[in-house]
């Protein structure tokens, strides 16, 4: 199967694995040619000039906080990655157990937005969101019924997730840039303890931690509004200093 991923292994004794859509990507870090056809062309890139790979890569939150942890990663990041599409990213393709090779393996899921769905489609994950393909408009319609709906299936593959870093001895942690998550379980009756999360570490509100510093606007790129690299090393830094209480 196509798998869209980073790697940066140098021998280290510890293991980063990531999760998650355009935030774990990276999406945001654009180098200098990049900026410069933004601007000459009145504030809008191509679909070709928008192929950041390794440049995002690796200004990417997880690329910062391996390198602060001095891990090797495995980023399996990608724009537009529901969550059901991150846990069969990471079940599918790496079904292995690194502790064979590392002393200590994280793995950390920065959710999306849980109303995303995804389905195997020519041999490869895909997931969509809000759009007019017909599959979509099927699942809206026919299939979720209300808010809760999507926060069932986000728990459900945080239990799957949780569970497979349980059996491999990995820590596991999450969080998300953009809502608070224990309110959003708690709103479909499904508490921390209940979910058997209560020993995962809620990482959690990253776009208002980023807001709240971006005093002098610079954390987010003007291209897309995702951080920029000085956004994603405020990120790293944050998740930095709560792992370290960690382990």
């Amino acid at each position: 199967m196509n798998l869209h991923y980073h790697e940066n292994i140098n021998n280290k004794d510890n293991l980063l694995i990531t999760i998650g859509d355009s935030w774990t990507a990276g999406h945001g870090v654009y180098t200098d040619k990049q900026y410069k056809q933004y601007t000459n062309n009145g504030g809008h890139l191509t679909g070709s000039q928008l192929n950041l790979q390794q440049e995002s890569f690796s200004g990417s939150y997880p690329s910062q906080l391996a390198s602060l942890l001095n891990y090797d990663l495995i980023n399996l990041g990608i724009a537009g990655c529901s969550n059901s599409a991150s846990a069969k990213r990471l079940l599918n393709h790496f079904d292995n157990n690194y502790k064979n090779k590392y002393k200590k393996v994280i793995v950390i899921w920065m959710l999306t937005d849980p109303n995303r769905i995804s389905f195997y489609s020519d041999n490869c994950i895909k997931s969509w969101s809000y759009d007019p393909a017909p599959i979509s408009k099927a699942y809206f319609k026919d299939v979720w019924k209300g808010f809760s709906d999507g926060w069932l299936e986000t728990a459900f593959y945080l239990k799957t997730v949780y569970n497979f870093c349980q059996v491999n001895g990995y820590l596991f942690f999450y969080g998300t840039g953009w809502t608070v998550i224990e309110n959003k379980v708690h709103t479909v009756n499904i508490n921390i303890d209940q979910c058997n999360l209560n020993n995962m570490l809620l990482i959690d509100k990253f776009e208002t931690m980023l807001q709240e510093n971006n005093t002098n606007k610079d954390l987010f790129s003007p291209i897309c509004q995702h951080p920029n690299k000085k956004g994603y090393k405020l990120i790293a830094e944050k998740i930095f200093s709560v792992i370290k209480e960690q382990i």
